[in-house]
């Protein structure tokens, strides 16, 4: 097996080239990934991803789009939260400095 492997999912939905360590097990040679933690097995190397393998299917493409979409909206849902907070402690201040006058 090629040395300079990559984990194709963490490639997928962090466009991290994340290496990968052999290691071999009592269950048969496996593979980790640093970055997120899995181990991928020989016969699954199917997930791994050879060095300049940088061509994506069409899928792939469209779930790398599709998650980076799902990110974003989070993104912007947590922006309102933390701005709706922010006015209400805002608010609360407010009102805690007038009670503190009178």
């Amino acid at each position: 097996m090629n040395k300079d492997t990559y984990c194709r999912k963490c490639w997928l939905r962090l466009r991290k080239l994340a290496p990968l360590t052999c290691y071999e097990r009592a269950d048969g040679a496996a593979y980790h990934c640093s970055f997120c933690g899995d181990f991928i097995y020989a016969e699954r190397f199917d997930t791994v991803m050879p060095e300049q393998d940088y061509s994506l299917t069409q899928d792939e493409l469209r779930y790398t789009i599709h998650s980076l979409q799902k990110q974003l909206a989070k993104v912007g849902n947590a922006r309102a939260q933390l701005i709706t907070t922010i006015t209400k402690l805002e608010i609360m201040l407010e009102l805690a400095k007038e009670k503190e006058v009178k």
